[in-house]
C-alpha cells in the first residue's frame, strides 16, 4: 500500500504540470491572439490602400477629360470670336456702302436710272409688238365680220355666219361650229395677250368646252360664260367698260382686234380706257367702198382698220402717247 504522503506529493506534482501547461496553453493563445490582430490590420490597410489608389485613378481620368472637354470650348470659343469679329467687319463694310448709296450724285444715277427706264419701255413696246402681230395674225385666219345695217346681213367669223341669238339656234349644226371657232379664237387669244380668263375653256378635236359650275360643259349650253371671257379680254385691253356693256357678242369680240391698246399690259390698257370712256373704234363695212378710217391710238400710234385687219402706221414716241388727245376715237352710231 502507497503511503499517504506520496499520494498527496503526486497530486501536487500533477496539480503544478496542470497549471503550467494551462500557463502555456494561455501564453499561446495570447501570441496568436496579438498575431491575428496585427494581421488584420494590415490586410484591412491594404484594402483600404487598394481602394484609395482606385478612386485616385478614377479621379486623374475625370479631371483629364475635363482638361479635354475645356480645352474643346476654348476652340469653340475662338472661333465665334473670329466669326463675330468677321461679322463685325462685314457689317461695317455693308455700313460704308450704304452711306455711299444714300449719298449719291444725281448726276451720275439719274442717268442710268432714264436709261434702264428707256431699256424697260423698249422691251415692253417689242413684246406689245409682237402680241399685236400674234393677234392680226389670228385675225387673219379668223377673219371676223360683223353685219351692219345695209351692209352686211349677217355676221360671220371665218366665212361661217353668226347669229344674233345663240339662244334661240341651239340646234343649228352652222351656229354650233360658229361657237367652236369663236371658241378657240378666244382661247387662242388669252395664249397671245397673256391674260387669265373667267371660265376655263379647252379645245380638242373640234370641240370646245366651258367650265360651269366647276365642271366642263359644251360651250353651246353655257354662251353666257364664253361671252363673258370675251368681255375680260376687251377689259384687259383697254375697251371702255360702257362699250362692253352696250355692245352685243360679235361687236365686243370685233372691239377686241381692233382696240388700239391691243397687247399693252393689262394695267396701261386699263388707264387707256378710262380715257377712252364711251368711245369704241369706227369701222368701214365690209361692202363700202368708202376708204379706210384712220383710228389714232392713245397708246399704239396711227391705226387704220378695215373689215380684213388692222392696218399700221408709224408708231409715236413715249412721251408723244402721253399727250395724244381723247378725240382719237368716234361713237360708232
Amino acid at each position: 500500500m502507497y503511503c499517504s504522503s506520496c499520494v498527496t506529493e503526486a497530486i501536487r506534482s500533477e496539480a503544478s504540470v496542470h497549471d503550467a501547461q494551462k500557463t502555456a496553453r494561455d501564453g499561446s493563445k495570447k501570441v496568436l491572439s496579438g498575431f491575428l490582430r496585427d494581421n488584420m490590420d494590415s490586410a484591412t490597410l491594404a484594402f483600404e490602400t487598394n481602394n484609395l489608389e482606385s478612386d485616385n485613378e478614377k479621379l486623374r481620368q475625370l479631371v483629364e477629360q475635363a482638361r479635354v472637354q475645356l480645352g474643346m470650348l476654348r476652340d469653340v470659343k475662338k472661333e465665334w470670336q473670329e466669326t463675330l469679329e468677321r461679322r463685325k467687319k462685314e457689317l461695317g463694310a455693308a455700313k460704308e456702302r450704304m452711306v455711299k448709296a444714300t449719298t449719291y450724285d444725281d448726276e451720275t444715277v439719274e442717268p442710268i436710272v432714264a436709261s434702264l427706264e428707256q431699256a424697260a419701255g423698249d422691251l415692253e413696246e417689242s413684246v406689245a409688238t409682237e402680241r399685236r402681230k400674234k393677234m392680226e395674225q389670228l385675225f387673219e385666219i379668223f377673219p371676223l365680220v360683223v353685219a351692219e345695217p345695209g351692209f352686211a346681213p349677217v355676221s360671220t367669223i371665218a366665212g361661217v355666219p353668226l347669229p344674233s341669238d345663240f339662244q334661240s339656234h341651239p340646234e343649228n349644226p352652222q351656229y354650233s361650229l360658229a361657237l367652236v371657232l369663236i371658241s378657240r379664237v378666244v382661247l387662242m387669244s388669252a395664249h397671245y395677250l397673256r391674260i387669265p380668263l373667267p371660265y376655263h375653256l379647252i379645245y380638242d378635236r373640234g370641240e370646245a368646252w366651258i367650265e360651269h359650275h366647276g365642271q366642263l360643259v359644251p360651250v353651246q349650253r353655257r354662251v353666257k360664260n364664253l361671252y363673258i371671257n370675251i368681255r375680260a379680254l376687251c377689259l384687259a385691253q383697254g375697251v371702255p367698260a360702257n362699250v362692253v356693256s352696250k355692245v352685243d357678242f360679235i361687236e365686243c369680240l370685233w372691239q377686241l382686234f381692233h382696240s388700239p391698246s391691243l397687247g399693252r399690259p393689262v394695267r396701261e390698257a386699263m388707264l387707256d380706257a378710262e380715257m377712252r370712256e364711251n368711245k369704241l373704234v369706227m369701222r368701214r363695212a365690209e361692202t363700202s367702198a368708202t376708204p379706210t378710217m384712220e383710228v389714232l391710238s392713245i397708246n399704239q400710234g396711227s391705226t387704220g382698220t378695215t373689215g380684213q385687219g388692222i392696218l399700221k402706221t408709224p408708231s409715236k414716241t413715249r412721251k408723244s402717247k402721253e399727250h395724244d388727245e381723247d378725240d382719237d376715237f368716234v361713237l360708232v352710231s
